[in-house]
Formats: C-alpha cells, structure tokens, sequence
C-alpha cells in the first residue's frame, strides 16, 4: 500500500512537472521565426484565439515582409532604369503579391493560456516557379501581338510588357535575378507608336458631365496612346447617368452609374458601342458617391482600351 502510495504521488509530482513546463516553454519561433526557417522561405508568427485568426496574422506578417523587399526592388530597379514604367506595372506587381501569398502555409502551431500561435511560410522556389510559368507565358504573347499590324494588338503588347515588369520584380526578390526579356520596352513603345499612327481622337463629354469624369477618361486614352484633336476621323462620346436605387442605412443613398463610351465615324456617321460599366457606390448624395467608383472606371477603362479597333 506505501509502495502504491509512492507510485501515486510519483505520477502526480511528474504530471505536474510536464504541465508546468508545457505551459511556460514556448517555441523557439514564436520569437524568433527563422530558427526553424531556412533562407528559402519567408516566415512570420500570428496569434490570435483560434487558430484560423493567428494563421491569417501569420500570413499578414509574410505579406508585409514581402512586399516590403518587393518594393525595395521594384524602387530601385526605377531609379536606375532610364524606360518609362507605367503605373500599371506596379498594379500587376500588387495583385501578383496577393496570389502567391494564397500558398503560404502554416509550418507551426502552439497554445498556450494566452492564446493560440501559427508560424507560416512561403516557399520562394516554389513561388518563383509560378512567376516564372506567368512571365514565359507573357512573352510568348507579346511575340504573338507584335507581329500583328493592328493598333490592338500594339496596344496589348505594351500593357503585357507593363505587367512583365511588374512579375520580374517578383522574380528579383523570390530568386536574386530576374528574367531575361525577349522583348524590350523600347521595342514594345515604338511598335505602337508605329501602328497607331494616325490616332487623334475627338472626345466629347455631356456638358452635365463631372469634372473629375473627364479628366479620369482623358487620362486612360493617353495612357493607352492616344492623343487628343480637332481634327479626326473618329469621335468618342463618353457619357456617365446616376440612378439611385432602394437603400436605408443611415441616411446614405446608393447610386448606380452607367458608363458608356461610343465611337463614331465621323465620315461615315456609323456609331458603335466600346465600352459600357454599371458601378454601384454609397454616399450622403450623388455627389459624394461618384469619385468613389472612379478607381474601378480607371481599371475596367483600361482593360477595354486594349480591345479598341483604332
């Protein structure tokens, strides 16, 4: 019975020996990351209540890190490069980030009274062969549209190349070099500034149309190449309608805008549609509502350009 009794208390004073040390030792890489990290991966811990809220902190802390060193880069790479890089190119560069911080895994976890905690990780060789699958896929396509004759195809060649940069900057960071073009931005500019030669445009707004309607148009047809005149064959008409739809929060109103940009011939007289967008955004009045859809106009206008037949 005193043997049983010592077994007992035994057990007991080792049970709580482990339990003790379970809650006070903490893994390395809670605090230090890249203790458990080779220099492949990025890392970086989350906590939160649940495991799903630390792995999303984690994956923050990545994503930081990240586009910290990708911005570095992309800065540095401006600053000694004599082309002109549209801000396109640093539109593809965000989006890029996002996707790939979508494979960043979670490596660790550990709990404690405080909370839980999540290590992730992404792996930069996997990483860069997916920006490297994405660039080789671009620069076949550019091949394709540059020997194309069509004002088009020019266009889409430049935009490609923009979204190029932006992915080599990726590459840069993920592999310590980027990927050797095929193509050179200035052979991407001159073939469009060959192809749409004889490009003036007349661009005519409603006179109700807001200021900041015309200059955000304006600025996406000269960012495409475009330029402005009097003098022309073909006149685009750009034209924006509000309709306010049933909505009760607090006094805000909802509006829907209509967008649309028609092109006419002016010799002919023929009119086509190009481009059409309903944007919804919520304000105390029309007023207010209406710069705030014109960051989606700018990249849904930019997009279509590329598909503009003059």
């Amino acid at each position: 019975m005193k043997n049983i009794g010592k077994i007992l208390l035994t057990s007991a004073c080792a049970f709580s020996s482990f339990a003790v040390q379970a809650k006070e030792e903490k893994p390395a890489w809670i605090n230090n990351p890249y203790s458990v990290c080779g220099e492949e991966l990025f890392c970086a811990v989350g906590t939160g209540e649940n495991l799903k809220a630390a792995g999303a902190e984690a994956r923050a802390g990545i994503a930081k890190i990240f586009q910290a060193q990708v911005q570095s880069s992309y800065a540095s790479s401006v600053s000694q490069n004599n082309d002109e890089v549209q801000s396109s190119a640093k539109l593809s560069l965000s989006e890029n980030t996002n996707v790939l911080l979508k494979t960043a895994e979670i490596k660790e976890t550990f709990s404690d009274a405080t909370g839980i905690y999540a290590l992730a990780s992404l792996d930069k060789n996997k990483a860069a062969r997916i920006v490297g699958s994405e660039i080789a896929d671009i620069d076949s396509k550019m091949e394709t549209y540059l020997q194309d004759n069509t004002a088009a195809s020019a266009r889409k060649a430049e935009k490609l190349y923009e979204k190029r940069r932006g992915l080599n900057e990726l590459m840069i960071v993920l592999a310590g070099r980027g990927v050797m073009e095929t193509v050179s931005y200035e052979d991407v500019f001159k073939n469009r500034k060959e192809k749409t030669k004889g490009g003036d445009i007349c661009l005519q707004f409603k006179e109700s149309s807001p200021a900041a309607f015309k200059t955000t148009v304006k600025n996406v047809l000269k960012d495409a190449g475009y330029a402005f005149s009097n003098d022309c064959s073909v006149r685009l008409i750009a034209d924006v309608a509000a309709q306010e739809v049933p909505y009760n929060l607090g006094g805000m109103h909802k509006y829907d805008f209509t967008i649309s940009l028609k092109a006419r011939d002016v010799l002919s007289g023929k009119q086509s549609d190009l481009f059409e967008t309903v944007l919804t955004e919520v304000g105390m009045s029309e007023n207010q509502a209406f710069p705030l859809v014109l960051r989606d106009l700018k990249q849904e206008l930019g997009e279509a350009v590329g598909d503009f037949s003059f």
